[in-house]
């Protein structure tokens, strides 16, 4: 399901913050995050046996699901859709080396940068809160693109369509 209103996207902004947080900045020093889930079963995927790699891989997966459905939310461009999948496809290939799998994982933290990519489209996006089709009758169709210029955005998007 796709955001239908400024609301809405806030809702997917704390949701890619949680997850960030979640995968990659459980636990921080000074604000920064040092390890999250994400590496410690990275870790503990190259330390012990089959199970923790089978469940770090679930993980991925997931995280990666729930990323794609969070984009789609925020109906991010393909090119983002294309950038989120490289990450993932990055670390998961990485995680096929022992050990370096693991310290990738602690460095790469593909899916904070996901989520970031994400919210850098959230960000850059003009949204207006009604159909494109109401938009262009009122003739208020111009004065969006000039706005999303104005504001340096890069795309409008019509929250109701």
């Amino acid at each position: 399901m796709v955001a239908r209103s400024i609301p809405e996207l806030e809702k997917i902004w704390v949701a890619l913050e949680h997850s960030k947080k979640f995968s990659d900045g459980l636990i921080s020093i000074g604000g920064v995050g040092l390890l999250g889930v994400n590496g410690l079963i990275a870790f503990a995927s190259s330390a012990i046996s089959v199970p923790a790699e089978i469940l770090f891989e679930a993980y991925t997966a997931i995280t990666a699901l729930y990323l794609l459905g969070l984009a789609i939310s925020a109906r991010a461009s393909p090119g983002t859709i294309v950038k989120i999948l490289l990450y993932i496809a990055v670390d998961a290939g990485l995680d096929i080396v022992p050990v370096f799998g693991g310290l990738a994982d602690a460095v790469l933290r593909a899916p904070r940068m996901a989520a970031g990519a994400i919210q850098k489209e959230i960000e850059q996006t003009h949204w207006v809160d009604t159909s494109w089709r109401e938009v262009r009758a009122s003739g208020a169709y111009q004065q969006h693109l000039a706005d999303m210029r104005a504001a340096g955005k890069r795309r409008v998007v019509f929250l109701r369509d």
